[in-house]
């Protein structure tokens, strides 16, 4: 695996009331492929929250199962 430095942000987001965690590179890496801007974000998910953003009404049955 390539060795890689990140610098890392925090950027917030009114709308939602989140901060996200920014993660950039100097330049691609092959791990990661071509990013805008060489960027990884990350949002936060509360505890039992679904890591998959579903539209509204849309349910599949595991929205409160904890994740192990």
């Amino acid at each position: 695996m390539e060795p890689v430095t990140y610098t890392m942000d925090l950027q917030h987001f009114a709308g939602v009331n989140e901060a996200h965690l920014v993660l950039r590179s100097d330049a691609q890496t092959e791990r990661e492929g071509p990013q805008e801007d060489n960027k990884q974000t990350y949002s936060p998910r509360a505890p039992g929250r679904s890591l998959i953003d579903n539209p509204p009404g849309i349910t599949t049955g595991f929205e409160n199962k904890p994740i192990r």
